[in-house]
Formats: C-alpha cells, structure tokens, sequence
C-alpha cells in the first residue's frame, strides 16, 4: 500500500506510539503473550483490532481476503475506534500510528471525537447492526464501562420512575458476575451489548428488558449525562466494583426510550482511493446479520474442538462457504499491463547502447516470472531491449518505446537511428561525411538492428571545408602567385628609392609611392591569411591586413590626387607650394583614423573564432563550421563607413583631374587606379557578405581579385614613370633684359625648347606645364618676364 505517512518513526516509542501492532511477520512469546518481532509494517494494509468478538470475526475475514486473493499483506493495530478518524488522517495519532481501516466502530457514543477528523476518511455502514439491552429487572443494575451508552441507561430508568443502582464492572467482570449469579440461581440486571459470544455461549438464558419504542426524536435529545443534579451512594457489595451510583434527583437528560438499534459502520483512510483495486473491495465490503450470527455460532463450536484460534477458523469457515458472497466485493484481475504492472531499470546511460530490463511490479511470491496483481494482456516479460535513444529520451517517451516492446514491431527507420561523422578537412579541400546505424546488426552493418523499412541508410557524402587548408593545392598556388607578387613589390620599391632623385620620381613625390606599395605589401599579407582554420591571431590580421592595405594603397593616392586637384582648380593655391610634407599629412590623417577604428575594435571586441553548428546543404544534416566572429558588428560597420567616404572622396577628386594638363598624364593614372581600388574593394564585399560560394572559390576569388588589383594599380603608378627616367624636361626663362641680338638668340633656344616639349609631350613624359611665349619685339620681354615667373612657380610646386 502506497502511504506517504508510513516514515521510518512510525509505530516506536520516538513519536509517542502506545498502541500493541503486529506487523507482517511478527513473532510472539507463547508463554507471557508479549511480542518478540514486531515484523514488518511498512507497506503493508493495517487495520484496527478491537478485541471483541464481531469485530474479531470481521477483521479476520477482511485479513483472509487482503491476503489471500488480493494481495495485500495485512498488519493489525489494537486500539479503540475512538480515535480510528485521527489515525487515518494525516495529522496528530496518524503521523505516529497511521491506519487504513476499522471494520467496526459503535459510532453513537464516539461521533463527536470521530468527527474531528472524519474529512480524511470515509464512514460507511458494515452490514450488520448492534444493540445495547438490559437484562431482567433487579434494583442493582451491572454496567461494563461509563464510557459505553454514558448516561443513556440511567436516564431511561430515572425518566420513567425506575429506581436503582448502578455497578461498573468491567467487560469480563460483568459476565463472570453474571455467570456465577445465574449458576447460583440468582437473578440480575445488567447491561450488555450484541451481538455478541456471551450471548452466544449462554443462549436463552437471558430476556431483554423492553423499554418503550425508541422514538427516534427522543432518541436524538440524549445528552450523554447523569446525575448533574445529584444521587446518592449505596453500600458496597462484596465483588470488586469501579463505581456504584444511586438514583437521585431528576436529570437534565430527557431520553426515555429503550436504546435504538444502531447501524455499524466501517472507517478507512481516503488514502485507500489511490488504489481503485483497493478501493473498490473496501466499499462493497458488507456482512449481513446472518453472516455475523453464523460466524459467532461457528466460534462457539471451534472453541470447544479446535486447536486453532476460534474467531481465525469461524472467518476461514465463513470465506470457503461464502465465494459467491465475497467475489462481488473483489473486482476481477485486470490485464496485465506493461505500464501499470511491468516495472523496468535503464542500464548504460553513459555508454553508446542502453539496456532496459523488465519485472513485474508484484511478482508471484513463488514465481518471479509470473505476475500477483494481474491475470491476461501482457502473458510474460518483455525480452531485454536494446536501444541507442538516451536515457532522457526513453524516461520522457515511455509510451511510444512500450508500444515497440508489447506489440514485438521495430519501429520504422528514420533519421533518428542512424548518426554521421565528419571528418577533418582534407588536403583538397573537402570533409567526408560518413553515415552509420547507431545500432547495427551484428551480421551487416548496412542494416539496423533496432529498426526496420522506412528510410534507408544514406550514402556517404563529400562536403567543401569551411576554410581552405594550408595544404590545399589551392592556398599553394596563391602562395605562389603572391609570393612573385611580393617580389615585383619588393623590385618596385627599390627602385622608386634608388631613382627617388630623378626628376619623374621626385615630381611624382616618392615617398606615398613608397607608402602605396607597402600598402601592397599589406593587400598580399591579406590574401596569404585568408587560408587556414580560424586562429585568434588570423581573426585579427586579417582585417588589420586588409584594412591597412586598402587605406595606404587609396590613402596615396588621394594625397597625390587632392594635391594635383589644389593647384589645378583652386586659383587661391596656383602661387601657394605644396609640399610634399603637406600630403604626408593628409595621408597620416586618414590612416591614423583608420587605425583609431582598428585599434578600438581589437581592445573592445575582439573577433574570436568561433564554431557555428547550422543544418548542411549537401546532406540532412547539421555541420560545424568555424568562423571568426565579434559579438557587434559596429566596427566592422564603422571601418567600412570611412572608407566608403574616403573613397567616394577621392573618386571624385582623380575624377576631377583626369585631364588637369596634357603635360600632367599622372592624373590619368591616378584616376585608372582609383577606379580599380573602387571596383576592387565593391567586389570584395559582395563576395564576403553576399555570395554564397563554397570557401576554396571564395578565398580563390578573394585572393586573386586583391592581387590583380595590387599589379594593376602598381602597374599605373609606376610603370610609365620608369620607363621615363632618362627624359628631362628643364625650364630656362630668364627675367633680364638684353640686346636685341642676344634676345633673338634666346628666343630661337626658346623655339627649340618648345618644339622639344612637344616632341617629349607626344612621348607622354610627365611634365611641368610651360606657358606661351609670344614675342613682337625687344619690348615684349616684360611680359615674357612675368609670364616665366608663374611657369617657374607652378613648376616648382611639382
């Protein structure tokens, strides 16, 4: 019996307990009537033992049952049904000495302590009645206890003028007086109860005294008092008496009819509706009047010839003569159940494969193979089953694996039942994927042996890696390709310092052609890091790289671009000089501001790689891929806001001096090159952020977009400069006035002179701008003065 107050405290001396139990296996002291064992309680159905003989017969006959045909082992308790409502609560006597059931209480002398807790129990009648009666009139009047009908005999004698004594004795001091006056001829009245083995054993020799008819409204106004008003005390008589009382004034208890006959009930714990089994025998257990007379005639007969205990053989000889009688009370075994009567235990939840073994929840004492509590359905235990699901799967999906175990079906195969494997990333760039049963057969691995039918075991898959290895064929070849790209970098870096004083690479101010090709430097780095698997230190250099690279390759040129765009279209600047200095520092301040954003980005969020699990598109599946990842993308977002204005600024300005001079052709070159940063850099970011390409195409495509790019534009820059570092361009205007011979002189060098700018001019030497020279006479000269003086001033500001 499930009971949640059946504690370890239960029925010892710490928790108050006074009551005698005999728990299931008790022993006793045959000698002194003691107990040796108490046996075992927990568990077990306890109920009342009372003591006297109805209820005797009755517990032994629901005992019998409990235990023989339903199941239960029984416990008794031997206490008074006046408190049978407390010890079937959960509260005070019940938390100490707990009980299911009392088969017979006298609830009209005890209703008002039995209703104290009668909400966790139910009352319902037992079947048969008792009565109390008085036996043949005599001024004394022997009672067993006050406690029994109190103050209801007394005050039917006084309320109809029947004057007497009343003497206490004891149950079994009142019937040894009764008996010892009757086989001394005597006569006696005394009060006494039935049914019951005294009258049983002394049959006829008694008649009630007929009281008038209990009038239930009178019966109703019992007070359960007397002698409130007062009496008097006769002499003592020579047997051992509690009490004696003698009739005195009137009482205030108006009762003055004969005692009703009052229906016994049966109380049990409302626990017992947990168990409907159990539930549904204690309702419909009802004894008639015969049953309860039969058994006591039969108690009378095996007191005399049997060797066992007489009210044990009454019940057993009422339970063998009576099957139709107590079938209807026992609700047929239902069908054995896997869920209600199969109990199992999950081994192996740490392990590939679980182990779930079965038991029944009550198996036959004498076959552990067979159930106790269940007949049909589920004939015998399930075999051992073996499953790869998880111990959280199979405790929060009981049903559905049950039903595979009852009905002897696999279930059909999904892709629950099998698992993959990934491998790492290969040499070419690619993952096998393997797939295998998660429990396969011992003879083929290809089939299942938890599953059948539905889907088939898919084929092995080959997947693109999510990076592209340093091994890859691939990364070699763009190793390779950087690797010359690198070099002609490096050849052209040394020349720009080697021929930094030739007069094309000075006007082309050398140093951001220096700072342009260490950017190249950067652009290459960024294409040799786009490989390998994400690293905390490739996560960082690589928009370092690429950042840095792009900001020093544009950076420059807008420097060159914005300084040739001051002296072209600003007429304020045409006489200021424009150093090179100055545009070092037009560089040094987009470059500081994107590195401030850089900066920012690794101290505050710092890009970590990162391992992304997302559902695959080659397979059914899901697959880890690494990346690096921030935990914002406000930097990024911010790096790429100011290169986009940095970018569209100097777009527009290489855009404005394409055609600043026909002897400038730098700023032609400029503006091809801005145009293949720009076109580059949109490119690249499409690739990273929108396509969706396997990653060796992606890092291909990156890698070898940043490098033409990186050739292209060095190509622009620097190529038509050093094919022209043997051509010189001298600008000789003088200002003194001369002779007139010496003046013709000068103007047919000046003549020459312009004839070989234009010649060099059709080469495409990069140039200073020379002005017209228009001379009409000796007098002229001024003019051509001034007009040599702003050539020479522009000339110098290149």
């Amino acid at each position: 019996v499930q009971d949640l107050r059946m504690t370890p405290n239960v029925y010892t001396a710490t928790c108050g307990f006074q009551e005698t139990v005999y728990g299931m296996g008790a022993t006793v002291d045959a000698s002194t009537g003691s107990i040796v064992n108490q046996g075992t309680v927990q568990g077990t159905f306890v109920a009342e033992w009372g003591g006297w003989p109805t209820h005797e017969v009755t517990s032994y006959v629901n005992a019998i049952l409990l235990q023989e045909v339903l199941g239960y082992d029984v416990s008794f308790v031997y206490s008074s049904g006046t408190y049978s409502t407390e010890r079937m609560s959960t509260m005070g006597r019940g938390l100490c000495t707990p009980t299911h059931l009392n088969p017979e209480v006298w609830t009209t002398s005890q209703m008002t302590t039995l209703k104290q807790h009668a909400n966790e129990s139910t009352m319902s009648n037992i079947g048969y009645w008792g009565r109390s009666s008085l036996g043949k009139p005599c001024m004394l009047v022997l009672n067993m206890r006050w406690a029994y009908d109190p103050g209801y005999l007394q005050a039917i004698m006084s309320n109809n003028n029947v004057p007497a004594y009343f003497c206490f004795a004891g149950d079994s001091g009142l019937q040894a007086y009764v008996v010892e006056t009757m086989q001394n001829q005597g006569a006696i009245t005394f009060y006494h109860y039935e049914p019951d083995m005294f009258h049983i054993d002394n049959a006829g020799k008694f008649a009630r005294i007929l009281w008038p008819l209990p009038d239930p409204a009178i019966v109703v106004t019992a007070t359960g008092t007397f002698g409130e008003l007062g009496y008097v005390r006769p002499p003592l008589y020579g047997f051992v008496i509690s009490m004696i009382y003698r009739y005195g004034k009137n009482t205030t208890n108006p009762v003055s009819v004969d005692y009703p006959q009052e229906n016994l009930m049966k109380i049990y714990s409302n626990i017992l509706r947990n168990d409907d089994f159990l539930s549904h025998y204690v309702n419909k257990l009802v004894l008639t009047q015969l049953d309860v007379t039969t058994m006591m005639a039969d108690m009378a007969k095996f007191q005399a010839s049997s060797t066992e205990p007489a009210n044990f053989a009454a019940a057993c000889q009422w339970v063998r003569s009576n099957y139709d009688t107590w079938t209807s009370w026992v609700d047929n075994l239902p069908l054995c159940d896997i869920r209600h009567h199969v109990t199992y235990t999950i081994n192996g939840c740490n392990d590939t494969i679980r182990h779930v073994s079965f038991q029944w929840t009550r198996p036959d004492p004498t076959n552990v193979s067979l159930p106790f509590v269940c007949d049909g359905g589920l004939i015998e235990l399930p075999l051992e089953f073996h499953t790869s699901r998880s111990c959280d799967w199979l405790n929060g999906h009981e049903i559905e694996w049950t039903g595979w175990v009852t009905s002897y079906r696999q279930p059909a195969c999904d892709g629950s039942f099998y698992s993959y494997t990934i491998s790492a990333c290969s040499s070419a760039s690619t993952r096998q994927v393997t797939f295998a049963w998660l429990l396969p057969d011992a003879f083929n691995l290809g089939i299942s042996s938890e599953c059948s039918g539905g889907a088939p075991l898919p084929s092995n898959a080959v997947i693109d890696c999510d990076f592209v290895p340093f091994s890859s064929s691939a990364y070699v070849g763009i190793a390779v390709f950087t690797a010359v790209v690198l070099a002609v970098l490096a050849i052209l870096t040394a020349l720009v310092l080697w021929f930094r004083e030739r007069p094309i690479i000075k006007r082309s101010q050398w140093p951001l052609l220096v700072l342009m090709l260490v950017g190249g430097f950067f652009l290459c780095a960024t294409a040799l890091l786009g490989g390998g698997a994400p690293t905390p230190w490739l996560c960082a250099g690589r928009p370092i790289a690429a950042s840095l690279g792009y900001t020093m390759v544009f950076g420059s040129l807008l420097a060159k671009s914005l300084r040739v765009y001051l002296v072209f279209h600003q007429k304020a600047m045409k006489r200021v000089v424009i150093t090179v200095w100055r545009a070092l520092q037009w560089f040094l301040v987009v470059l500081g501001i994107d590195s401030c954003i850089l900066a920012a980005w690794m101290v505050v969020d710092f890009p970590h790689p990162v391992t992304v699990t997302g559902p695959s598109t080659d397979f059914h599946g899901d697959v880890d891929t690494q990346q690096c990842s921030s935990s914002q993308f406000i930097f990024p977002a911010l790096s790429m806001f100011w290169k986009g204005l940095v970018t569209c600024g100097g777009v527009y300005v290489a855009f404005q001096i394409r055609q600043a001079d026909s002897d400038f052709q730098e700023s032609a070159w400029m503006f091809a090159s801005s145009c293949i940063v720009v076109v580059g850099g949109g490119v690249l970011l499409i690739v990273t952020y929108a396509a969706t390409m396997p990653a060796t195409s992606v890092f291909l495509f990156q890698a070898v977009l940043i490098l033409l790019c990186t050739v292209a534009v060095m190509t622009l820059m620097l190529v038509p400069k050093l094919l022209k570092l043997h051509a010189v361009t001298p600008i000789e205007v003088f200002a003194s006035r001369k002779s007139t011979a010496s003046s013709s002189v000068r103007l047919m060098s000046s003549k020459k002179q312009l004839k070989l700018n234009s010649q060099r001019q059709s080469s495409g030497s990069l140039q200073a701008p020379t002005s017209a020279v228009r001379v009409q006479s000796s007098g002229a000269s001024q003019d051509l003065g001034r007009d040599a003086t702003s050539v020479a001033s522009v000339a110098s500001s290149l």
